[in-house]
């Protein structure tokens, strides 16, 4: 457990208190020797004196003959009775005697107002002192059962006997005591003082700061709109107003981050819903790019059934471009030949139309893969578009995470996090704006070149139209075929050529066609990723918000 603390009153009183006492008692012992040494050095002697004066003034009463006369004659003994007893009344003395040795034994002659004559005693160490000297033997204070006494002994010259003077000390006694009391009395009241002033001082100084500590207390439960007056010394209102100054501080940056966090909260929300919107449009763009895809792997396929349909038409082309050099080798066959001829030439008609057919629907599909692209490429522009307004917010959110400062160092690095998946999202529609304008180009390459095969096959159609025609009547024309057949011939070679370059042009289509897929399939790739990195911001983004709501709910606590 630790060490109990001791609040600041019972500090202040224990260090005005604690030296005020100890004060107290050195100067009350100050005085008690002071007063000691007094009654030592100037009453004790005066008193001495005075007893010694007393002791002459008896002594020159006393007459030694009838001192001697009284041991045996009990009228000298009733004469110095009266002495004594007068003296005594006179001076105020506790008690005048004479005390003499009567055959080696000791006795009391004369006692004042006793008239018990010859009473046996044991001599004092002073009362013996005094026998051996012709000096005023003086005792110190000492006491018995009723009271403090100081006597004084005197030997009668030419006697055996010795004066006794006993007077009353307990006088000294009491002004011992009195100083005792009047030291012990002015300590108490230097202590009463000290106390008083102690809890005066103490309440001046601990009032205001227990004013200051409950008004503390109703700080710290988040109510910031009472205001502290505390009136007292400098130090204390110094400590008051820099307990203001603090109070308005807190409640300027809690007031700040309340409006922060508003605003921040508005911005989680809008940002929210603008990467919810992202997410929708990178399904959609993903799902068009799948689509693309798709229809990338049809033109393909039709593409290849194309250039299959051109093989076997410059097959047939050479077929009769042979067939055409036979008839002229045997005019004989033509009717046969001729008839043959024109079957091929049906057959090649009803070939070049589906060729026709087929290229005009390559034409549609890689016109239509090129208004799709088109629509990617305003996609990606969205995209692009919308991650420069999470860049912007990013950027926004993390001002204002320096703003809040402490409270917003969390929220700065998701701001962080916000501004780099926005980067990575411009960085991955920057590269789909790349591909997809690779992949226009190709389409554009690729709608020029079905266009041209379109018009030669409309054109070889046409040709195929007029050969059947023309061997349909060739029967009849017989006679006139020979002339003819050299032309037929170069007809048929140029037909041949066409139909080489054709198919040239229909493999280059095809090629284009597989790398214009690979391009979609790459894209619906970078497309998945884009969606999935826009759902972790959208992930984020929430986390962000109920951040912001934790927050505003903590800053609700107080009361500004």
């Amino acid at each position: 457990m630790g060490k109990k603390k001791q609040s600041v009153k019972t500090k202040i009183l224990a260090s005005i208190i604690l030296p005020i006492s100890i004060l107290s008692i050195v100067f009350g012992m100050l005085c008690y020797m002071v007063a000691n040494n007094l009654v030592k050095e100037q009453i004790l002697p005066t008193y001495e004196q005075n007893l010694t004066l007393k002791m002459e003034q008896f002594a020159r009463l006393i007459d030694p003959y009838t001192v001697n006369a009284a041991k045996t004659d009990k009228t000298k003994f009733e004469k110095l009775l009266q002495i004594t007893t007068d003296f005594k009344h006179k001076t105020g003395l506790e008690h005048v005697y004479i005390i003499s040795k009567i055959n080696g034994q000791e006795y009391i002659l004369v006692l004042s107002d006793d008239g018990e004559y010859l009473t046996p005693i044991e001599y004092s160490e002073d009362q013996t002192k005094a026998t051996s000297t012709t000096e005023i033997v003086v005792s110190p204070i000492y006491g018995d059962n009723y009271g403090d006494h100081k006597s004084t002994f005197l030997q009668i010259p030419g006697t055996d006997s010795v004066i006794g003077l006993d007077a009353d000390a307990d006088f000294i006694s009491e002004i011992k005591n009195e100083i005792i009391m009047t030291v012990i009395g002015i300590s108490l009241v230097f202590i009463a003082i000290g106390v008083t002033v102690a809890l005066f001082i103490a309440r001046n100084i601990t009032r205001p700061m227990e004013r200051l500590v409950n008004h503390t207390q109703i700080v710290a439960k988040g109510d910031l709109q009472q205001q502290v007056v505390v009136e007292g010394d400098k130090e204390v209102r110094n400590l008051a107003q820099s307990f203001h100054d603090m109070q308005e501080q807190l409640r300027e940056t809690i007031h700040h981050v309340n409006v922060t966090s508003t605003h921040v909260d508005q911005s989680s929300s809008t940002l929210k819903e603008s990467v919810e919107q992202l997410t929708i449009a990178s399904t959609q763009v993903a799902g068009a790019i799948q689509e693309i895809a798709s229809s990338s792997d049809l033109i393909v396929e039709g593409a290849v059934q194309n250039r299959g349909a051109i093989e076997q038409m410059v097959s047939q082309i050479a077929y009769i471009s042979n067939m055409t050099s036979q008839v002229s080798d045997g005019a004989l066959r033509a009717t046969n030949i001729a008839q043959q001829g024109n079957e091929v030439v049906q057959s090649s008609v009803k070939g070049i139309g589906n060729i026709h057919e087929t290229a005009k629907t390559s034409l549609k599909i890689t016109e239509q893969m090129n208004v799709r692209s088109t629509e990617v490429s305003q996609i990606t522009k969205i995209i692009s578009g919308i991650s420069d307004q999470i860049n912007l917010l990013a950027l926004n959110a993390a001002i204002e995470a320096a703003r809040a400062g402490e409270y917003g160092k969390g929220f700065a690095v998701v701001a962080d996090e916000i501004r780099s998946l926005a980067e990575q999202s411009a960085q991955s529609a920057s590269n789909i704006t790349t591909l997809i304008q690779g992949m226009q180009k190709d389409s554009d390459d690729s709608v020029v070149a079905i266009t041209n095969v379109v018009a030669q096959i409309e054109h070889e159609n046409t040709a195929m139209h007029s050969a059947g025609e023309t061997f349909s009547t060739i029967s009849s024309m017989v006679s006139e075929m020979n002339g003819e057949i050299q032309q037929i011939t170069a007809t048929i070679q140029e037909m041949a050529a066409s139909s080489n370059q054709v198919l040239a042009t229909t493999n280059q289509t095809v090629e284009s066609i597989e790398a214009s897929s690979e391009h979609s399939q790459s894209i619906a790739a970078s497309m998945e990723e884009q969606t999935a990195t826009t759902e972790e911001m959208l992930s984020i983004a929430t986390e962000l918000n109920e951040m912001i709501g934790n927050l505003k709910t903590q800053i609700e606590h107080f009361k500004i």
